[in-house]
């Protein structure tokens, strides 16, 4: 049992999700009483365990923490005419919506915990929007924001929790005019970037060295398309000689739940939990054994820092790849597209086509591939129309 945002929240055993973690949020302060009260609930969910009855839909400890010392820490967002049954106040609505998405504690971090912030501070009636007018972000991130609450309101209106309509059912701001960003770069692009890299033109003598030192891991990007976290996680125990066969099972990325106190990195599996191999060609060998040559004692990482740490790619990106791109004058692009790059040109292949490509990916359907790697602009050609 930990808090979170000063509310007390219930871990449950990752071993029923799947490997995630999932949270019972408990809707209750972090005070002495209440932190008794849900002991019990975990207490509970230990004896169900124990006898083999644990409620996998966690509605029984639901029930449980549904009691009426919530229904009276939050008087003041009830509705008076109806006491304890129409909430008032949008965080009121959120507090009780979000615990049933039973989201891992990196969904919620990386996603909701953003929402529930603006909530926080604006603290708005929950059909009230004026709120949403605060919000700077770009209109694809405040979309999404939007696209939150509006489920949220709608479950809170389904639950009778309110009465009325869903006032943010139509609130969404364009991104009309905005500039289509460019994804991948083109062959030329991609020898400037190695070129760059491998004899970097930077006058620091110190940090020519540092860029140097990322050379090999960027020509592994380009040949092997992973994802950002993944290539940055990537260890030698994931390196099979034998098979001729990389591994692609973890991915580094940043953990925002540090209480405000920046980020972290976190070791987590995959974008989409998919363990997937890919195939050691001549050119991807060659370069392994190229890091091999110099890897770091008391590092396991493949692609490390010069001390051996696992490389930011946030800081990464700022410090060192944008730099890269302008002397090699090649366009801003983030380091993401490097995956753009081979999966398109993977698509393309007609020996790898979409499938292959989609397994290159780690994607589970070649809809992904379709929807981002083929370009359909162009002239079409026919069929040559012979009679039979």
């Amino acid at each position: 049992m930990c808090a979170d945002n000063h509310y007390l929240r219930i871990s449950i055993p990752a071993k029923f999700f799947g490997g995630k973690r999932v949270f019972l949020y408990c809707n209750m302060e972090d005070t002495v009483g209440n932190v008794v009260a849900a002991q019990e609930v975990a207490d509970a969910m230990n004896a169900d365990i124990a006898a083999r009855c644990f409620d996998l839909s966690l509605d029984r400890y639901k029930r449980m923490v549904s009691t009426d010392e919530i229904v009276q820490q939050n008087h003041d967002n009830f509705d008076g005419s109806i006491p304890g049954v129409h909430a008032r106040k949008l965080a009121t609505l959120w507090r009780r919506w979000v615990p049933h998405l039973l989201l891992s504690e990196e969904t919620y971090n990386n996603k909701y915990r953003w929402v529930e912030r603006y909530i926080q501070l604006y603290d708005p009636d929950w059909d009230s929007t004026d709120w949403t007018n605060e919000i700077t972000t770009g209109a694809s991130t405040f979309n999404a924001y939007m696209s939150y609450v509006r489920r949220c309101v709608e479950w809170a209106l389904d639950e009778g929790l309110i009465k009325g309509r869903n006032p943010y059912k139509n609130i969404s701001r364009s991104t009309k005019g905005q500039t289509k960003k460019r994804k991948g770069f083109n062959t030329k692009e991609k020898l400037k970037i190695l070129a760059e890299f491998k004899n970097p033109t930077h006058p620091d003598p110190e940090q020519r060295d540092r860029i140097q030192w990322h050379y090999l891991m960027v020509l592994f990007w380009f040949l092997t398309g992973l994802r950002v976290g993944e290539v940055s996680g990537i260890k030698w125990v994931d390196i099979l000689w034998d098979e001729g066969q990389v591994v692609v099972r973890r991915s580094q990325s940043r953990d925002h739940s540090n209480a405000g106190k920046g980020h972290r990195l976190k070791e987590k599996s995959t974008k989409t939990g998919v363990v997937r191999v890919l195939d050691m060609n001549e050119s991807v060998r060659e370069v392994l054994m190229q890091a091999q040559a110099r890897a770091i004692a008391g590092s396991d990482l493949v692609f490390p820092s010069q001390s051996g740490a696992v490389i930011d790619m946030g800081n990464w990106r700022r410090r060192v790849w944008y730099g890269v791109l302008d002397r090699a004058g090649v366009s801003h692009q983030p380091p993401k597209n490097v995956r753009h790059t081979l999966l398109t040109e993977a698509a393309k292949d007609p020996t790898i086509g979409v499938v292959g490509a989609a397994k290159i990916a780690g994607h589970t359907t070649t809809r992904p591939v379709q929807d981002n790697y083929i370009d359909v602009t162009g002239v079409a050609q026919l069929p040559s129309g012979d009679r039979p």
